[in-house]
């Protein structure tokens, strides 16, 4: 009975020790997918880093050029966005203007090669665009500035 008795202490003793070491903290497997807060904090994380690849720091600018380059990141981010109504709106509505319609195709870089020919009402911005599945190309943007408001003129 002794015998019986020391089995079956042992054996209880036995099973709350692996019950309780099963339950630690430490012997938790982690939670394979994040908490959809914490996913749409770095998603958030993620596009912010994205946005700012992309787009020229315009505090390196002074007066009418970073005027051109706020424009410029404007569009660039109007296009990204497919935001055909807004991008328009940054166009001129002279009637030689040859836009008449936002590229699709998005922008994964941006820089500028130099900024010349700034007057009081025109301006043109040489860079060195990405589109999405295409090489680095040459960019001209021309800019007029009508009734004291910059808009662009004409892409090549």
């Amino acid at each position: 009975m002794n015998i019986k008795r020391a089995l079956l202490a042992s054996s209880i003793v036995l099973s709350v020790l692996l019950i309780s070491a099963c339950g630690s903290d430490e012997a938790k497997a982690p939670d394979p997918a994040p908490s959809t807060g914490q996913e749409s904090n770095q998603t958030e994380e993620d596009q912010a880093k994205e946005d700012q690849q992309i787009f020229v720091d315009e505090s390196k600018y002074e007066g009418e050029e970073q005027e051109l380059v706020k424009l410029l990141n404007l569009s660039t981010k109007y296009r990204n966005e497919g935001d055909e109504t807004a991008y328009m709106a940054l166009i001129s509505d002279e009637p030689n203007t040859p836009i008449n319609q936002m590229n699709s195709k998005k922008i994964a870089d941006l820089k500028i090669d130099s900024i010349d020919g700034v007057t009081e009402t025109q301006g043109t911005i040489s860079a060195t665009v990405t589109t999405e599945g295409d090489s680095p190309g040459s960019t001209m943007y021309v800019f007029h500035k009508i009734n004291g408001e910059w808009k662009i003129y004409d892409i090549d």
